[in-house]
């Protein structure tokens, strides 16, 4: 099993009926015991888009075909926000969870926009792959000198002032996360041999070895757990952030699309066309629901209340109750 490197992750829309059945039913009963519970999809709910994300029932996403900045109601299934924007392209879209800012990356700069009035603030030259504070006040991100041989981890303000260096390193990370455990964040260094998963401990300013691993991750809702591929297809491994303890989690039929649910579980889906729930803590699992078809390029961005909200990147997709 893996998780999505990047948002970039894209793939196919499919449209159709799928079954989706939130009956927990234990993996372990007996052949008989199906989910059986009819489900609609109500089909493409979004199209040549860039950079979806699901934070609660708002989706949010930049329309290519309108240049906007949008936001999408999953409940009522409205619009409530459009902003216009200019973009170069190639440009990377990073959202608060908060919904109230958005992170602009290209290859001249990176830019701060506040969705609400639709203001705008250029960050320093230099900063590389800036990730929100769940808060959504603050960002992480890597600075590089103009010679390259110097690869600085630092915190700003979310416009990139109040800058504070974090750790010098004279390599690149390919990816890094920040959850809610403000004083912890993961990076992942895929150049190393193996590639690694490290901790970042921001107060005392080093890095921990975590594990191995082939890239991509998801911290939980609360920040406490790292959900993370290991280097085996189907291996994932739940990495406490504080204590640094990691539980394997190896299931052969988990596939590359996963999202956490609760602070202790993530769904997942699987060979079988099964939406599974799996505990962080346990490994044990639990089917949701039978029958579903996702596209090879798909993955699941969340949950919507009792709606699952899929997409590959340039399309969204919600199947209901």
């Amino acid at each position: 099993m893996k998780l999505p490197r990047t948002p970039i992750i894209i793939g196919v829309i499919v449209t159709g009926v799928v079954i989706l059945g939130f009956i927990l039913l234990s993996r372990n009963t007996t052949p008989s015991s199906t989910v059986s519970t009819t489900q609609q999809s109500t089909g493409v709910i979004a199209t040549d888009i860039r950079y979806p994300a699901l934070f609660e029932t708002n989706l949010y996403y930049y329309d290519n075909s309108t240049a906007e900045l949008t936001t999408f109601d999953i409940v009522t299934e409205t619009v409530t926000r459009r902003l216009p924007i200019s973009t170069l392209p190639g440009t990377v879209f990073t959202w608060s969870a908060t919904g109230s800012a958005v992170l602009l990356i290209d290859e001249q700069q990176t830019r701060r926009i506040n969705l609400t009035d639709g203001s705008a603030a250029a960050l320093p030259f230099g900063v590389h792959f800036p990730i929100w504070k769940a808060t959504g006040d603050r960002i992480l991100y890597q600075f590089f000198r103009e010679n390259l041989t110097q690869n600085t981890i630092a915190i700003a303000d979310s416009d990139g002032t109040n800058f504070t260096a974090v750790l010098d390193s004279p390599s690149q990370f390919d990816q890094l996360w920040w959850g809610n455990k403000e004083q912890y964040a993961i990076v992942y260094d895929g150049g190393s041999n193996p590639p690694q998963y490290q901790r970042l401990l921001i107060s005392s300013k080093q890095l921990v070895p975590l594990g191995p691993g082939s890239g991509g991750g998801r911290f939980s809702p609360s920040g406490s757990l790292f959900l993370a591929n290991g280097i085996d297809d189907n291996t994932v491994f739940v990495a406490n952030i504080e204590t640094g303890t990691i539980q394997p989690i190896s299931t052969p039929t988990l596939v590359t699309k996963s999202v956490w649910d609760s602070n202790e579980s993530f769904l997942a889906y699987t060979t079988t066309n099964t939406l599974i729930r799996v505990s962080a803590i346990s490994g044990a699992e639990e089917d949701l629901a039978s029958s579903i078809t996702l596209a090879d390029d798909e993955y699941i961005l969340g949950l919507a209340e009792q709606s699952l909200v899929v997409s590959n990147g340039t399309a969204v997709r919600v199947l209901r109750q």
